[in-house]
């Protein structure tokens, strides 16, 4: 049995000289308060007396915390009557130059704080060597900056920064000339009451997935103009206790009087009917009838777990519509969320608000279906839509309301230094992605036609609108240029051509998403379509532009896959019809790279560009499901590309190193013209023709060998995923082309283990796939040593090194195919060399492809 004694603080110490604990110095202070965090449970080990953990923070945070106190006190230097500060060591104000920093504090500030393993991983307790929860410093840039998102690198390397649109000074010497203007500018930076030198200070994590968003640090000493005076980010203090909505107010009066039509008209080309709709009145207390022409706010959330079930349906729209039935609690009966949501909308002076769970009568099929089509329509016309991305419903808005029952803010301070309370702030130009919101698939279309959003992210507001973006923690406005806004997607306007590439980027974007219900891909995604449709000569099929029909069908997966319809199944959820052909079928990562190959009606260079040529070699027609009438699908887009060499342009088309049209915006140039949006509305509120998911044609049928699988470098992981790509071969063992399988490459399986799809059992020898040829492709690759268009990465080496001297890459797309109860369903896609097609003894057959 151990004896134990009393340490000169009065905690308990093993008596034993093995077990003998050092005694503890005072550790430097955290960069966050210790009282901010549950402790864990103190556990006697071996003997020993209970261990609190309590221990340094680790290396990279004291260099950190070191770096931050270093920098920013240096900046509260004693002031002269005229508010210049004095540098060590001078003692007259006649000075020919004066001194504003230490030379080194900033322009050496750059300090590396490590990879992004180092911030995930735990630590070993000083005390007990046990392994315990991480450095807690490094859990508070963890949960800031959102590195538990495992789409972030663990080997993405962190750094401290010095923000670079700093105040005009030399930062080479990092002093203060005589001119005039400047020593005005510098005595107001540094006089007493604006708190000190105001520099900022930032984290960069070298991910792609925070290239819209950095964390800055800037000394407040309560102070709400941080950085103002210079035009960079303005850092202010957060009130814990209640969000600021006057900040909202004049963001949302700032961008009416300022942003004219960019954000106060909606999009002509969205919509220009004006759909009936159901509002919350919040003025009379019931359900109103009426269109989107009244000035209404709308709101966008996650259902989640909230356990009411409450909803607008045809049994009590009546009572709905009765003035003063909202303020009945045993009738509406409504989550936190909507609580908050009805309050802020007050707070802001609206009067109506439209949420989709009290606004659309639920079990009325047609009802429901119209708003659904038309709810592009519906969030464009709002004057602004609340997004909480903060938790679901079930969870109220902080700050709005009973803050109690709500729950709290925190303080945007990062720590103090002395008397000077540094702030921090995480300033975006995109909205933030690691939120259940942003992941989830009906979100995705309220977001891209919302003209201004107020999103509740973290406790804090963001204001973003088509031409800037707000946030509580910074007094000024992040203005965007157009290519920003173009490059981020998170808002949509109609391009009025077939832009094939902003497509793709849209059905990127959203098939990352997830929905309760999984076969609801296509009609969480309806909206786009709508829109999109007069801009896509035939509209789409299953999320297939047809016009676009032979490229459309080029996807891949990005990692295996999941079949919707057996995991609806699976689930218990309904299960709908959906295609093997399209990506609508499956759930997961997608490689839509293959689309790129729509973009070669886009002039971007004359001698640098690689252009992927896609002609049709099918004629493919679809079904009406009511009448089982066949029509073909207008897969039209080669047919333009015949235009090329045309003298006679067509109308407003002008010839300047390129075509272009007057009404087509972003300065786009292009190699032949492009048939332009229908001038009708494409809101419908009829029922539209339903297909069926099974289309036919005349095709080339072959049966080749499954080959060895292709090594994957780390630039084709980048660009293709992880999934494996095998030779095919002829039966002479050759060489033909390759396949992409929906099951993970050899190299990866230690990280993805299971193969979700397996289809069923062959009727035929395991090691030959059945193939046919879906399309005819060219790649042509540019004389330049970095040319830009089509990578070439797409292909394997293998393909790369059988173009023809004149750098030409002629080859079949072909799909292997698996047959189910007579009908054919995709399995994989592959591409194999022309030649070596056509020397195969290839039957013609009719396919129905399901």
């Amino acid at each position: 049995m151990h004896n134990r004694s009393e340490t000169s603080s009065g905690s308990e110490m093993c008596g034993d000289d093995e077990c003998q604990l050092e005694k503890q110095r005072s550790p430097e202070p955290l960069l966050i308060p210790p009282s901010s965090y549950p402790k864990p449970a103190p556990t006697p080990v071996h003997g020993k007396p209970a261990c609190a953990h309590t221990e340094k923070p680790c290396r990279n945070c004291r260099n950190l915390h070191k770096k931050l106190k270093t920098v920013f006190s240096s900046h509260e230097l004693l002031s002269t009557r005229r508010g210049i500060p004095r540098p060590p060591g001078e003692t007259s104000n006649r000075s020919r130059e004066r001194i504003i920093g230490s030379t080194s504090d900033l322009k050496s500030s750059d300090l590396s704080l490590g990879l992004v393993r180092d911030v995930r991983m735990s630590k070993v307790c000083n005390n007990c060597n046990q392994q315990v929860v991480e450095c807690q410093s490094c859990q508070e840039l963890s949960d800031i900056l959102g590195l538990e998102n495992q789409e972030i690198s663990d080997s993405a390397y962190i750094q401290l920064r010095k923000v670079r649109n700093s105040p005009q000074w030399d930062e080479s010497t990092f002093i203060v000339k005589r001119d005039r203007q400047l020593a005005k500018s510098a005595r107001r930076l540094h006089s007493k009451d604006s708190g000190g030198l105001k520099s900022l200070l930032k984290i960069y994590v070298d991910s792609p997935v925070l290239q819209s968003a950095e964390l800055l640090f800037a000394p407040g000493s309560g102070a709400s103009n941080t950085g103002a005076d210079f035009g960079f980010p303005a850092i202010r203090s957060i009130d814990p206790n209640v969000l600021d909505v006057d900040f909202a107010k004049a963001c949302f009066r700032r961008c009416q009087s300022s942003h004219g039509p960019t954000c106060g008209n909606v999009d002509a080309l969205i919509s220009t009917s004006k759909p009936s709709i159901y509002l919350l009145d919040l003025e009379s207390q019931c359900l109103v009838k009426a269109t989107v022409d009244h000035e209404y706010v709308a709101l966008s959330y996650v259902w989640g777990r909230s356990t009411s079930d409450f909803e607008c349906r045809k049994a009590n729209l009546k009572q709905f519509l009765e003035p003063g039935s909202l303020n009945d609690p045993d009738f509406f009966i409504i989550p936190p969320l909507v609580s908050s949501a009805m309050d802020f909308t007050r707070q802001m002076g609206q009067r109506f608000l439209w949420i989709d769970r009290y606004c659309i009568v639920q079990d009325d099929g047609r009802h429901k279906h119209e708003q659904v089509m038309a709810m592009g329509t519906i969030y464009a016309n709002a004057c602004f839509t609340i997004v909480s991305a903060d938790g679901d419903a079930s969870i109220g808005i902080a700050g709005i309301g009973t803050p109690a029952s709500h729950g709290t803010r925190h303080r945007n301070v990062f720590k103090s230094v002395g008397d000077i309370e540094i702030l921090y702030g995480m300033r975006y130009k995109a909205l933030p992605t690691n939120t259940s919101w942003a992941s989830r698939g009906w979100t995705f279309q309220e977001q891209m036609f919302s003209r201004r959003l107020v999103i509740i992210f973290q406790g804090q507001f963001i204001w973003k609108c088509k031409k800037s973006l707000c946030q509580e923690a910074f007094s000024n406005e992040v203005v965007l240029e157009a290519w920003e806004q173009r490059s981020f997607v998170d808002s949509l306007q109609n391009p009025g051509w077939p832009d094939h590439d902003l497509f793709r980027r849209l059905v990127e974007n959203y098939s990352k998403r997830t929905l309760s219900f999984p076969c609801d891909s296509i009609s969480a995604f309806s909206g786009v379509l709508t829109t999109l449709r007069n801009s896509f000569p035939g509209g789409f099929l299953f999320g297939l532009p047809e016009s676009y029909f032979d490229v459309a069908l080029l996807w891949q997966p990005g990692v295996p896959v999941q079949d919707r319809c057996q995991l609806a199944n699976a689930v218990g959820k309904p299960v709908e019809p959906l295609p093997s052909w399209s990506w609508c079928r499956w759930q997961g990562t997608l490689n839509f790279s293959n689309w790129l190959a729509g973009n070669d009606c886009l002039l971007l260079s004359l001698y640098s560009q690689n252009i992927c040529s896609i002609s049709p070699i099918v004629t493919w027609s679809k079904f009406n499901t009511a009448s089982g009438a066949r029509t073909a699908i207008c897969n039209s887009y080669a047919n333009f590309r015949n235009n090329t060499h045309h003298s006679t342009l067509p109308k407003d088309w002008t010839k300047d190193e390129g075509l272009q049209h007057k009404t087509i915006k972003h300065d786009y140039r292009f190699r032949f013209p492009v048939p332009l949006a229908a001038t009708t509305d494409s809101y419908n509120t009829t029922m539209p023709e339903q297909w069926n998911t099974t289309i036919v044609g005349t095709v080339k049928r072959a049966f080749v060998v499954l080959g060895e699988e292709i090594p994957l470098t780390p630039r084709q992981e980048a660009m293709l995923g992880i999934c494996s790509w095998r030779y095919l071969q002829n039966q002479a063992g050759q060489i033909i082309g390759v396949v992409c399988s929906n099951s993970v490459h050899s190299s990866k399986r230690d990280l993805h283990t299971q193969e979700i799809f397996k289809p069923s059992p062959w009727s035929y020898d395991a090691d030959q796939a059945e193939m046919i040829a879906i399309s005819r492709g060219e790649f042509h690759i540019a004389m330049d040593s970095r040319p830009i268009g089509y990578p070439e990465e797409l292909f394997q080496q293998w393909e790369l090194a059988q173009r023809q001297k004149e750098r030409v890459y002629t080859f079949y797309n072909v799909m292997w195919i698996e047959r189910i109860d007579g009908v054919a369903a995709r399995r994989a896609l592959g591409r194999v060399l022309q030649r070596a097609w056509d020397s195969l003894k290839a039957d013609t057959i009719e396919i129905v492809l399901g």
